[in-house]
């Protein structure tokens, strides 16, 4: 077997729930021509509620979706420049083992108040030879996902993840979504049960704090392996300048220091996590939506590495560590209205 291979967790660390569903229904609505005149003479603030939604692959609740659409934090929300993120690094695993990844995550703005984010990740492990043979495993995964308060609130995630297992007896399908024949299903999770929401307030004020929860829940499985329960109580610290964070960002970023608490539904296992966020003024979003990356080791004091930076982190626990050596060879942060920097 592939030695010391680490299974990327199915949902992640700051990983927030995305939201599940469709545009309002043509039929329920009067004309074109007089809902377009509705919305150009109502108020601003009941316009922007008007307005159409993502195009979700569930049906939501409504009145949770409304409830949290017509939140100021929501209602108030933009994000004038779109952001990519991409990172390329390598790792040794330890024992022989080692492997190559691949991530790219484009964070925008879309209807209704939401964030877009479309990623894209892929990975390439091997294991030491054996036999004059080498097992290895090979993952990609696509997906969307629109996200509330700044990307602290995902509300649906869809996408396809692939995966392959080969070893010195050929390659298998190792999908977690499949069809009896193997092929990827699509998948979707979603957030339901949001408490805390309105507690959010955007930009964050210094000196307060806000204790938001919701429910995972994978909506194409049963029984659902993935859903959770998830808890982020913040309290709000200092502004630096966004730029010591990377170059490429500007304006001010405040930062955040949140226990993450996280209850599995399938095996009732509970995690508590200290981990450190930045709400990007100039953005309109935290930095945990840009980087939103599952099992990935964040310096608190510089949470974007730098091409060519090496790190070591535990994979394993105090009592049992296991050592990861890392190395980016590619780093890189663009927003359409500023210079790459890298």
């Amino acid at each position: 077997m592939l030695k010391k291979y680490r299974f990327p967790p199915r949902e992640t660390k700051v990983k927030m729930p995305y939201p599940r569903q469709r545009t309002l229904n043509a039929s329920a609505f009067l004309p074109l021509i007089c809902f377009a005149g509705a919305v150009l003479a109502a108020p601003p603030e009941v316009a922007k509620s008007i307005a159409a939604r993502p195009e979700f692959a569930i049906q939501p609740g409504a009145g949770l979706l409304k409830s949290l659409e017509n939140l100021p934090s929501s209602r108030l929300a933009s994000m004038p420049h779109p952001l990519t993120y991409r990172l390329a690094f390598h790792e040794d695993l330890g024992g022989g083992a080692d492997g190559d990844y691949e991530y790219t995550r484009r964070i925008e703005s879309a209807t209704g108040g939401y964030i877009k984010v479309i990623d894209n990740f892929s990975l390439n492990t091997r294991s030491a030879e054996r036999n004059g043979k080498v097992e290895s495993w090979q993952q990609t995964r696509s997906g969307t996902s629109y996200h509330l308060l700044g990307g602290l609130l995902p509300i649906e995630r869809k996408g396809v993840d692939t995966r392959t297992w080969c070893s010195m007896n050929g390659c298998i399908n190792a999908n977690l979504w499949a069809a009896d024949d193997g092929t990827p299903l699509p998948f979707v999770f979603h957030a339901t049960e949001v408490r805390g929401a309105e507690q959010v307030v955007l930009p964050p004020r210094t000196g307060s704090r806000f204790a938001l929860s919701y429910k995972v829940k994978q909506v194409n499985s049963d029984p659902d392996p993935s859903g959770s329960d998830v808890k982020l109580a913040c309290t709000v610290g200092a502004k630096i300048p966004a730029s010591t964070l990377h170059a490429a960002l500007h304006g001010e970023a405040t930062a955040l220091q949140c226990t993450l608490s996280e209850r599995y539904a399938a095996s009732g296992k509970v995690t508590h996590e200290q981990v450190k966020d930045y709400y990007l003024s100039d953005f309109g979003i935290f930095l945990s939506v840009l980087r939103g990356l599952e099992g990935i080791p964040a310096n608190e004091g510089k949470p974007i590495p730098a091409t060519g930076e090496r790190i070591n982190y535990n994979f394993g626990t105090a009592k049992a560590p296991d050592y990861v050596g890392r190395v980016y060879s590619e780093v890189s942060l663009t927003s359409e209205e500023i210079t790459p920097a890298r």
